[in-house]
């Protein structure tokens, strides 16, 4: 019979904890990766468990996926686009608004998802030895899934308006998933392993990423505040500032078909500057994932204690 382990060049001893190893600040974000690599199957099991368990008993499964965002759409677009006006000056307002949606609502379920990942997990921890930011990664493919399925309706949409986006500016979506990922890990691994010892830390989040949605041209466009920020050019780039503000710009360069149109162009970020704040937000976003991960990977020996 087949050692499983000698077929893949390692030894049991390999998926151990080391006692008392060294910490290792520069180098060790490589070792765990290759180790989160060598248990690729474990991450599997993990997701494939949070689909099954994540909608088990309810009677719509996962259209719950769906029911959410559409809610959302629904209440936003009458109260914003028609109360509001919103729907008249932006064409094709209740695709604007969905893109903007999906795309907050994917960077929101990767943070919470991931503050809540440990508590949740607390049995594994507690008897095996594995990779825990293998827990972080499941959070993440699970909220791609999401997406995937809610972004699934834009086809009825353009359809319904006759009007498709560009293959040629897709890009922009995974350009901006990028950014909104390697934040969210970033955030996720500090504030999952700090709220093992401080519960205020889920609490606090959820308050961020309610301020957050309105920090965010997401149920208004960025013409709008570049108009009412005209005089005061220093709150206009405070606000660029924000990784979600070029990022939900990027995701409407993709799906929002009017995009394209020069009338609906000042309603959006310029692309040079969404270029430009997305590129810097994912080199920040990198950096932020890399010291994430060394913090997480140095409380994460004592995790078990304080589940």
């Amino acid at each position: 019979m087949t050692n499983r382990f000698a077929s893949q060049g390692d030894t049991p001893e390999s998926f151990l904890p080391v006692v008392n190893a060294p910490f290792q600040f520069w180098s060790g974000v490589v070792t765990d990766t290759r180790n989160a690599y060598r248990q690729r199957e474990l991450l599997r099991s993990l997701v494939v468990r949070e689909l099954r368990q994540r909608y088990r008993g309810s009677l719509l499964g996962w259209g719950w996926a769906l029911i959410r965002p559409l809610v959302m759409l629904a209440v936003y677009g009458v109260a914003v686009g028609i109360f509001l006006g919103a729907g008249d000056v932006i064409p094709q307002f209740g695709v604007y608004l969905y893109t903007g949606l999906i795309a907050w609502g994917y960077f929101s379920t990767i943070v919470s998802g991931c503050i809540a990942a440990l508590p949740a997990n607390a049995g594994l921890i507690n008897k095996a030895a594995f990779q825990k930011e293998l827990l972080i990664v499941a959070v993440v493919v699970v909220a791609i899934i999401d997406l995937v399925i809610q972004g699934s309706v834009l086809i009825i949409a353009y359809a319904i308006y006759g009007q498709w986006p560009g293959i040629d500016t897709l890009w922009w979506g995974f350009f901006a998933l990028i950014a909104l990922t390697v934040i969210g890990v970033g955030l996720g691994l500090f504030l999952s392993a700090t709220n093992v010892y401080f519960r205020d830390i889920g609490y606090l989040t959820d308050v961020a990423l309610q301020v957050g949605f309105w920090a965010a041209p997401i149920i208004y466009s960025f013409g709008m505040v570049k108009a009412s920020l005209a005089s005061q050019p220093f709150l206009l780039t405070l606000y660029s500032a924000n990784p979600a503000v070029p990022a939900v710009s990027a995701f409407r360069f993709a799906l929002w078909p009017s995009a394209a149109d020069p009338a609906s162009a000042g309603q959006l970020m310029s692309s040079s500057d969404v270029f430009a704040l997305l590129s810097v937000s994912v080199l920040a976003g990198l950096l932020l994932m890399w010291l994430g991960q060394r913090y997480f990977a140095r409380l994460s020996g004592s995790l078990a204690q304080g589940l």
